[in-house]
């Protein structure tokens, strides 16, 4: 039997056959393909739902990738080193509507942090990193509103280790704003002003009075994508904004989608268990 399924795996393209309850199939079916498969993603518009994609596959939007990565096959057979964004790295993206009118951002989800950002305008070189997208403008939204110093948003920025101080507003006589500061593990940083805006998730759900990070000083490792969507547990994170509650399904390859939803279904839980995450 040994040799069956030897052979099988030596001399066919494509082999399904039942040895014990083994089924043997190319390892083609776990490569990624030049063009993205949606075929398994189906997102519910009345839910918080939307799609998610590998940053360096055909899923995700033009030109969210760096521009200089090696292909896997060089980088297999030692002729290209593997870069911190590899083709076959853990970095997932998502495209998000922000501001009103909705202007569309694709942005790095991120697990293990909580404030969101994106780069704002006025954000040039080399305070920014070039990005897909244009940078977004909050004087052209009408539902931007920076966060002063001293209110509650701003303090519990302190309390999560985010806080930057308070810089001085563009508007005469207004009160100084809240300033917000990220350092990685990697060493990249994030400073601008914290403020809420409108938040489209999709055609169908949108947040409004997001918190978020308005980036005009970006260092490190950062290339292509417009910011980072942060899932964590603190009350900063868009889980903690929305409801408390988030699921995901990573593609199997790079060039399939998966999906990231908020929140539980509002009317059906019973199919659901719960487990406390601490920090």
């Amino acid at each position: 039997m040994a040799f069956l399924v030897l052979l099988c795996l030596l001399l066919c393209s494509y082999c399904a056959v039942a040895l014990g309850g083994f089924v043997v199939v190319p390892t083609s079916s776990f490569q990624p393909q030049p063009v993205c498969s949606t075929s398994r993603v189906t997102t519910e518009p009345s839910r918080a739902s939307l799609p998610l994609a590998h940053r360096h596959g055909p899923c995700a939007p033009s030109g969210s990738g760096t521009s200089d990565k090696p292909s896997l096959a060089a980088r297999s057979a030692g002729t290209a080193p593997a870069p911190r964004d590899a083709v076959d790295s853990l970095e997932y993206v998502v495209t998000l509507g922000i501001g009103t009118p909705a202007v569309q951002q694709t942005v790095l989800i991120d697990t293990g942090s909580d404030l969101s950002w994106v780069q704002c305008k006025p954000c040039n070189s080399p305070q920014c990193y070039p990005q897909k997208d244009p940078l977004f403008d909050p004087t052209n939204s009408s539902s931007f509103r920076p966060i002063p110093c001293g209110t509650a948003a701003c303090k519990q920025l302190v309390v999560d280790g985010y806080d930057n101080g308070c810089t001085n507003s563009s508007t005469a006589g207004a009160p100084s704003l809240c300033g917000y500061a990220i350092e990685y593990g990697n060493g990249a940083i994030t400073t601008g002003v914290y403020g809420t805006e409108t938040l489209a998730i999709n055609a169908g759900v949108s947040l409004s009075k997001f918190g978020f990070g308005c980036g005009s000083n970006q260092h490190g490792p950062y290339d292509r994508f417009d910011g980072l969507l942060g899932l964590g547990g603190a009350p900063e994170s868009l889980v903690s904004q929305y409801g408390a509650a988030f699921s995901y399904c990573l593609p199997p390859t790079s060039s399939s989608a998966g999906f990231l939803t908020l929140a539980p279904p509002a009317n059906n839980t019973a199919g659901f268990v719960f487990t406390p995450m601490y920090r």
